[in-house]
């Protein structure tokens, strides 16, 4: 997969390069994050290619799931969420007790 061709809307661009960048950091493969989302596998495929305008409360889906602010996913640089414990840190903790 690759991020957003240059001649698509800049907030798709980077939605798309937030989304490859985190979910790569995350180790997530796009079913998992999918599932966690509760999305589509291929909705994931789409906001990555930058092939579709994805809805705020998708874009809030996806960033709940990894553990950042939905406005920074869209923006220059994600910044996690300051919940008490964020659905990231929870999947690593069962993943430890496992």
């Amino acid at each position: 997969m690759s991020a957003a061709a240059p001649d698509k809307p800049p907030t798709l661009a980077l939605l798309a390069s937030n989304l490859l960048a985190l979910r790569a950091l995350g180790n997530w493969t796009p079913l998992a994050l999918a599932e966690q989302a509760q999305v589509t596998r291929r909705m994931i495929q789409l906001v990555e290619q930058g092939d579709v305008n994805a809805s705020l409360k998708t874009v809030d889906k996806l960033a709940r799931a990894l553990g950042v602010t939905t406005a920074s996913l869209l923006g220059a640089g994600p910044v996690a969420r300051q919940e008490t414990s964020s659905v990231i840190e929870e999947m690593l903790a069962q993943n430890l007790v496992s």
